[in-house]
Formats: C-alpha cells, sequence, structure tokens
C-alpha cells in the first residue's frame, strides 16, 4: 500500500511538471506539398503538380493541368531510450534500453486546381499544418518474493505510465497564379502567384494516466490502480492568416528559378523564405535544389536543405529519390527519400516514404528537469529516434 501510495505522488508531480508549453511534432515534413515532391527530397515548391501546391507556390497554378488529388499517410515513430549503467563483468559503461515505444499516426490532404483564361489558375487544398499526437509508455515494475520452489520474477510489470498529447492543426489554402511570356525560354513561362492559408485552431490536450496489470500470483498483494483518475489538460490556440508570394522566372529551357516568400499574422513570428532551381537536363530527368530558412518562437532561423532527382523512361514507372537535410535545436536530421508513381490514361497513382534516424539526449519525461531541454544536471536519457512517412495518393487530371 505504500508503495502505491509513492507511485501515485510521483505520477502527479510528473503531470504538474509537464504541464507548461510542451509541443511534440514529427521532425519530418507533416507540412508539404504532394507525394510527387515528397519522394523527390521534399523539393515541395518545385516539384509539387496538383492543387496542394497552393499553399507553397501559387504561381504553378497557372500553367499545372486540371487535377483533383487526394493522398493518405502515415506516420511511424519508434522511440528508444537509454540509461547509463557500469558493466561490473567488463568494467565499462554501457547504455542500456528501459522504454521503446512505437506509434503509428495517420492523416490525409486535398488538393484542387483549375486553369482560368488569360493565362490564369486557381486552387485550393486542405492539408495538415503541425502535429501534437505523441505518446509515450514506461513499464512500473514491482518487487516479489517466490516461494520455495517456484521459479518466478523478482520485478514483475505491474503497469504503464502513460504520457499522452493529442491534436491535429489543418491548414486551408486559397491561391491565385498568373502567367506571362519569356524572353529567355521558349518552353517555360515566367509566373506569379498569391496565396492565403488559414491555419485552424486546435483543441491541444495533454493526459497521463496508468493502466495497470492485475497480480494474479499473490492474492493477496493487489497493485490496482485503475481508480485513479485520469489527469489532462486541453488548451485551444488561435488560429492564424499566412500570406505566401511566390515566383518562377526561367533562365533558360533548363533552368529555371523559384522563390517564396511566407508572413502571417500570428503573434509568434512566423517567416520563411524559400529559393530553388529547377534543372532539366533531358526531357527525361528533373533535378530538383531546394533551400528555405524559417525564423522559429525564438527568433531563430533555422534551415533546410532539399535535393532530389526524378528519372522517367518512356512508358515505364518513374525513379525518384532525394535527401534533405535540417538542422534542430538537438542535433541535425538526414532524411532520405524514395518513391515512384504510375498513370493510367488520366489517373495517377503515386507512392512516396521518408525516412530518418536520430540520437540526441533528453531528460526522463517524468523527470524535474524534463522541461529545461539543455538541463542534464540529474542526468539524461540518451533517445533515439527511427521515423517513417510512407503516403500515396490518387490524382485524376481532366
Amino acid at each position: 500500500m505504500q508503495f502505491k501510495k509513492i507511485l501515485i505522488m510521483i505520477f502527479i508531480s510528473s503531470f504538474i511538471y509537464t504541464q507548461s508549453e510542451y509541443e511534440f511534432l514529427y521532425r519530418g515534413n507533416i507540412y508539404n506539398g504532394d507525394v510527387r515532391s515528397m519522394a523527390i527530397g521534399n523539393t515541395d515548391m518545385i516539384t509539387t503538380s496538383s492543387g496542394l501546391i497552393t499553399s507553397i507556390n501559387p504561381g504553378k497554378l497557372s500553367y499545372l493541368e486540371n487535377s483533383i488529388e487526394m493522398n493518405l499517410s502515415m506516420v511511424s515513430n519508434m522511440e528508444r531510450r537509454s540509461i547509463t549503467i557500469l558493466d561490473n563483468w567488463g568494467e565499462f559503461l554501457a547504455d542500456t534500453d528501459y522504454v521503446f515505444n512505437n506509434h503509428n499516426y495517420f492523416f490525409g490532404s486535398f488538393g484542387f486546381n483549375m486553369q482560368l483564361p488569360e493565362n490564369f489558375g486557381i486552387g485550393i487544398s486542405r492539408k495538415p499544418y503541425k502535429s501534437y499526437n505523441y505518446t509515450y509508455e514506461e513499464e512500473v515494475r514491482g518487487e516479489r518474493d517466490c516461494p520455495d520452489g517456484f521459479n518466478c520474477i523478482k520485478d514483475p510489470i505491474i503497469g504503464y505510465q502513460i504520457f499522452q498529447t493529442e491534436g491535429l492543426k489543418y491548414v486551408n489554402s486559397i491561391g491565385f497564379g498568373y502567367s506571362a511570356a519569356s524572353a529567355l525560354s521558349e518552353s517555360r513561362m515566367m509566373s506569379f502567384g498569391l496565396s492565403f492559408n488559414l491555419v485552424e485552431s486546435v483543441n491541444f490536450k495533454k493526459s497521463t494516466y496508468i493502466d495497470t496489470l492485475h497480480n494474479t500470483f499473490d492474492l493477496s498483494f493487489l497493485d490496482n490502480f485503475d481508480n485513479v483518475e485520469q489527469i489532462s489538460e486541453t488548451t485551444k490556440d488561435s488560429a492564424f492568416v499566412e500570406a505566401v508570394f511566390s515566383f518562377e522566372f526561367p533562365l533558360s529551357n533548363e533552368f529555371i528559378l523559384h522563390l517564396n516568400l511566407k508572413n502571417s499574422n500570428d503573434n509568434v513570428k512566423n517567416e520563411s523564405f524559400k529559393i530553388g532551381a529547377e534543372i532539366i537536363p533531358s526531357s527525361k530527368t528533373l533535378i530538383a535544389v531546394q533551400y528555405q530558412s524559417k525564423k522559429n518562437e525564438s527568433n531563430i532561423s533555422r534551415k533546410k536543405i532539399n535535393l532530389g532527382f526524378e528519372y522517367s523512361p518512356f512508358k515505364r514507372m518513374p525513379l525518384r529519390a532525394g535527401l534533405e537535410f535540417s538542422d534542430y535545436e538537438y542535433g541535425n536530421i538526414s532524411v532520405l527519400t524514395l518513391g515512384t508513381g504510375k498513370s493510367f490514361e488520366k489517373i495517377d497513382f503515386d507512392f512516396a516514404f521518408n525516412f530518418y534516424t536520430i540520437s540526441y539526449y533528453m531528460p526522463s519525461i517524468f523527470a524535474e528537469n524534463y522541461l529545461t531541454f539543455q538541463d542534464c544536471s540529474l542526468g539524461c536519457d540518451k533517445v533515439t529516434e527511427n521515423n517513417l512517412f510512407i503516403s500515396t495518393s490518387i490524382k485524376w487530371r481532366f
């Protein structure tokens, strides 16, 4: 009973320390273009070819073929947490895992675009903007004395301590594009675009609870926390509007320059700048290079570089691949992207996946110093993440 009271007190105090601004965000591209661009190194500004370009590069709406696209995506987050121990046999320090979490999250998006007379185009889209979905499960173990003649586990699992955040924010976009002839290129026109993105408000929920496994070996010892009231908090942030301006300028038939500027009326500074180049060495090959600088809540610029290519043999499935390099406060991330697609008359099917792994140090979620990310004076866990992002889409061209 005393053990039960101590565990409950630790559990409640842990939740209090996690009340402050906590945000889990999948560190890949949940906010991106279409599935094709995802496979080509996440070069969304350059290689998106449907109405999902509306929120990123509305200038392309003036010349893209009319289409409706829907896609479904899954993020698989695999997280391992380790602590450092002394190996008495080999007399050296080693990392041993004490938590392994594997959870999947799903979401979808939609895009529509249509050309208008006089080289104008319009597009609308709806897609995820930010994810707060995260689940952390940690085993709680007890202590048992085995009677003579019985083989048993002396530290059996008696339950799980769970911390969970929920919330998925979407962005709705409408944009317009216009294109005009360029003196430097016969096959490509220069284009301009303007779009407005309404980022919806979201109910962000944080909760912790205990999931109990009942003891059946010794009925006089009952580890039952099912009656512990779940502790949760729900907050709602405000919606805001982003304005996006884009510009495309062909320097030749084989080299097109892309530019994107974005700003918002949010209380938190939210500015980004993108520049990229589209290189077409042959009718079967496309190479895309993209650079992004975005300011975060602390007014610190974070950089991202995207590289990708597409090779399309005649009447065969295209080969798409690329890399993305990003810098974050806890370390740099390198993302591998791959994908392909298949067309049947006016119907296109596309498939892509992104994968990356990263290791960093941070306090335990149930530790007092968890919120002060860089404070590891009380000891930190080694966190290893493997993230897989799979997306597939269907597009109808008309």
